[in-house]
């Protein structure tokens, strides 16, 4: 993740260059006719969702992004689609006018999207200062959930303690155990050495590829640390 580029969330190729800068100024109109500038956006967690009528996994990713975070009732977060290089435009307004989405969408977005270096679909999580702090192309079933968490953060809604990634690993949420997991060891780096344990958990209880690659790193770096993790699958 952008956060710490950390192990488990690692940058997505381009990405690196827009993350700490400030989202691009822009003017644009949403399907029914109002106006949103990013001056407008200035003072809440804003999450931008890049997509398309003919990318089946922008629409995937609107849905995800939807559960996740529609129903907040929260005024500090806007969550604003992004039309871009879009081919038929009259049928984009017609599919988010009618698709029940509880967000707006602005269209003509090809500019922010240059700009930006989007992808169908992506996803760039803005904070209260108009910083960029995530920039994620291409669709994951964990993307959404990532967004929501990093909107959590943002707001300092997320505790950040060892005692929550031990109650999220033990309620089988291994996204938000290695989401703070990784915020922490990104805030101090020392901190690996007693959090590897249970990163390693985590990894396991996503079944994620890296968890055997990142075991033989810890058995480098931290030996006596795997003592609790038990043997590897």
């Amino acid at each position: 993740m952008l956060l710490t580029g950390h192990g488990f969330y690692t940058p997505d190729p381009g990405s690196e260059p827009f993350v700490g800068r400030p989202l691009p100024d822009f003017r644009l109109e949403t399907f029914d006719g109002r106006t949103v500038t990013s001056a407008s956006l200035r003072g809440k967690v804003v999450v931008l969702d890049f997509w398309a009528t003919w990318c089946g996994w922008c629409k995937r990713l609107t849905a995800d992004l939807e559960r996740e975070l529609g129903h907040r009732d929260d005024s500090r977060t806007v969550i604003l689609g992004v039309n871009c290089r879009e081919t038929d435009p009259e049928a984009a307004a017609d599919y988010w006018l009618t698709s029940g989405w509880s967000f707006d969408a602005v269209w003509q977005g090809d500019e922010l999207g240059r700009q930006l270096k989007t992808g169908h679909p992506a996803v760039v999580v803005v904070d209260a200062r108009g910083i960029i702090r995530w920039h994620s192309n291409g669709w994951s079933a964990s993307k959404a959930r990532e967004a929501a968490l990093l909107v959590d953060y943002l707001h300092g809604d997320l505790e950040l303690t060892p005692q929550a990634v031990r109650h999220a690993l033990d309620a089988g949420d291994g996204v938000r155990a290695l989401f703070v997991i990784d915020l922490l060891i990104g805030g101090d780096p020392q901190a690996e050495a007693s959090l590897c344990g249970l990163r390693i958990e985590a990894l396991r209880l996503l079944r994620h590829p890296e968890t055997e690659r990142y075991v033989e790193q810890v058995q480098m770096r931290y030996p006596a640390a795997l003592g609790e993790t038990g043997p590897t699958d």
